[in-house]
Protein backbone atom coordinates (compact mmCIF):
# COMPACT_ATOMS: atom_id res chain seq x y z
CA UNK A 1 0.00 0.00 0.00
CA UNK A 2 1.35 3.63 -0.68
CA UNK A 3 -0.06 7.01 0.38
CA UNK A 4 -2.63 7.53 -2.37
CA UNK A 5 -4.04 4.43 -1.75
CA UNK A 6 -4.33 4.90 1.58
CA UNK A 7 -6.05 8.12 0.94
CA UNK A 8 -8.21 6.74 -1.25
CA UNK A 9 -9.24 3.46 1.44
CA UNK A 10 -10.00 6.80 3.94
CA UNK A 11 -11.77 8.65 1.37
CA UNK A 12 -13.89 5.10 1.02
CA UNK A 13 -14.72 4.70 4.66
CA UNK A 14 -15.73 8.32 4.81
CA UNK A 15 -18.28 8.49 1.74
CA UNK A 16 -20.04 5.46 3.28
CA UNK A 17 -20.44 6.87 6.46
CA UNK A 18 -20.37 10.76 5.92
CA UNK A 19 -20.80 12.59 8.99
CA UNK A 20 -24.52 14.04 8.66
CA UNK A 21 -23.29 17.95 8.72
CA UNK A 22 -21.32 17.33 6.10
CA UNK A 23 -22.37 18.19 2.03
CA UNK A 24 -18.83 17.15 0.51
CA UNK A 25 -16.36 14.74 0.98
CA UNK A 26 -13.84 15.00 -2.19
CA UNK A 27 -11.62 13.16 -3.74
CA UNK A 28 -8.22 12.86 -3.27
CA UNK A 29 -6.59 14.46 -6.20
CA UNK A 30 -9.29 15.87 -7.32
CA UNK A 31 -9.83 19.46 -7.73
CA UNK A 32 -12.38 20.66 -4.33
CA UNK A 33 -14.04 23.58 -5.75
CA UNK A 34 -16.29 25.64 -6.10
CA UNK A 35 -15.94 25.48 -2.03
CA UNK A 36 -18.31 27.52 -1.11
CA UNK A 37 -21.46 25.58 -2.11
CA UNK A 38 -20.26 22.33 -0.72
CA UNK A 39 -19.36 23.39 2.64
CA UNK A 40 -18.91 21.45 5.09
CA UNK A 41 -16.53 19.83 3.26
CA UNK A 42 -14.06 16.80 3.65
CA UNK A 43 -10.54 16.75 2.01
CA UNK A 44 -7.72 14.21 2.31
CA UNK A 45 -4.31 14.90 1.86
CA UNK A 46 -1.30 12.99 3.13
CA UNK A 47 0.85 14.01 6.05
CA UNK A 48 4.54 14.94 6.98
CA UNK A 49 6.20 12.46 5.73
CA UNK A 50 3.90 10.48 3.88
CA UNK A 51 5.65 7.46 4.28
CA UNK A 52 8.08 6.49 6.71
CA UNK A 53 9.74 3.12 6.23
CA UNK A 54 11.85 0.99 8.98
CA UNK A 55 13.51 -2.94 8.38
CA UNK A 56 13.49 -4.71 11.30
CA UNK A 57 14.80 -7.51 9.65
CA UNK A 58 16.23 -8.16 6.23
CA UNK A 59 13.15 -9.39 4.64
CA UNK A 60 11.18 -7.07 6.40
CA UNK A 61 9.87 -3.73 5.97
CA UNK A 62 7.76 -1.65 8.48
CA UNK A 63 5.75 1.46 6.90
CA UNK A 64 4.19 4.19 8.70
CA UNK A 65 1.91 5.50 6.07
CA UNK A 66 0.58 9.33 7.27
CA UNK A 67 -2.43 11.47 6.37
CA UNK A 68 -4.54 14.12 7.58
CA UNK A 69 -8.45 14.44 7.03
CA UNK A 70 -9.07 18.49 6.97
CA UNK A 71 -12.39 19.61 7.55
CA UNK A 72 -13.52 22.68 6.34
CA UNK A 73 -17.03 24.90 7.34
CA UNK A 74 -15.60 28.43 6.27
CA UNK A 75 -14.25 29.17 2.67
CA UNK A 76 -10.75 29.45 3.10
CA UNK A 77 -10.59 32.31 0.59
CA UNK A 78 -12.79 34.49 2.83
CA UNK A 79 -11.24 37.50 4.03
CA UNK A 80 -9.88 36.90 7.19
CA UNK A 81 -12.50 39.39 8.94
CA UNK A 82 -15.02 36.87 8.00
CA UNK A 83 -13.47 33.33 8.93
CA UNK A 84 -13.20 34.44 11.72
CA UNK A 85 -16.65 34.23 12.34
CA UNK A 86 -16.79 30.87 12.26
CA UNK A 87 -18.08 28.62 14.78
CA UNK A 88 -15.92 25.62 16.81
CA UNK A 89 -19.78 24.17 17.92
CA UNK A 90 -19.63 23.59 14.28
CA UNK A 91 -16.26 21.97 13.69
CA UNK A 92 -15.72 20.28 16.90
CA UNK A 93 -18.85 17.76 16.32
CA UNK A 94 -17.85 16.70 12.66
CA UNK A 95 -13.59 16.05 13.70
CA UNK A 96 -15.06 13.94 16.80
CA UNK A 97 -17.11 11.68 14.25
CA UNK A 98 -14.60 11.72 11.61
CA UNK A 99 -12.38 10.17 14.52
CA UNK A 100 -14.74 7.83 15.98
CA UNK A 101 -15.13 6.56 12.37
CA UNK A 102 -11.42 6.27 11.88
CA UNK A 103 -10.92 4.92 15.06
CA UNK A 104 -13.96 1.94 14.86
CA UNK A 105 -11.92 0.89 11.44
CA UNK A 106 -8.63 1.15 12.42
CA UNK A 107 -7.01 -1.51 9.80
CA UNK A 108 -9.11 0.52 7.04
CA UNK A 109 -11.23 -3.13 5.89
CA UNK A 110 -7.93 -5.08 6.55
CA UNK A 111 -5.56 -2.94 4.43
CA UNK A 112 -3.43 -1.77 7.10
CA UNK A 113 -2.14 -3.74 10.57
CA UNK A 114 -2.97 -0.65 13.07
CA UNK A 115 -3.73 2.87 13.71
CA UNK A 116 -0.80 3.90 15.24
CA UNK A 117 -1.16 7.40 15.82
CA UNK A 118 -4.50 9.81 15.78
CA UNK A 119 -4.57 13.75 16.72
CA UNK A 120 -7.16 16.31 16.56
CA UNK A 121 -5.85 20.19 15.10
CA UNK A 122 -8.11 22.89 14.62
CA UNK A 123 -6.54 26.13 12.67
CA UNK A 124 -9.29 28.23 13.35
CA UNK A 125 -12.94 27.91 13.69
CA UNK A 126 -13.62 27.26 10.47
CA UNK A 127 -10.52 25.00 9.96
CA UNK A 128 -9.39 21.38 11.44
CA UNK A 129 -7.94 18.63 10.84
CA UNK A 130 -7.50 14.73 12.03
CA UNK A 131 -3.94 13.96 11.77
CA UNK A 132 -3.76 9.85 11.35
CA UNK A 133 -0.61 7.13 11.53
CA UNK A 134 -1.45 4.05 10.21
CA UNK A 135 1.40 0.83 10.42
CA UNK A 136 2.03 -2.16 7.81
CA UNK A 137 4.62 -4.76 7.66
CA UNK A 138 5.19 -6.34 4.29
CA UNK A 139 7.69 -8.45 3.11
CA UNK A 140 11.00 -7.43 0.78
Amino acid sequence: MNAYQLMTAIYTLLEAAKPEAVKRVFHPGKPAGPFSQNLPAITICTGDPSEKRGYPADDVCLKLLRAEVHVWTRDPLEKLEQRSRGSYETLYPILLEIAGLLEGDYTLDGRVDDLEDLDIHDTSPGHGWVSLTYSLQEGR
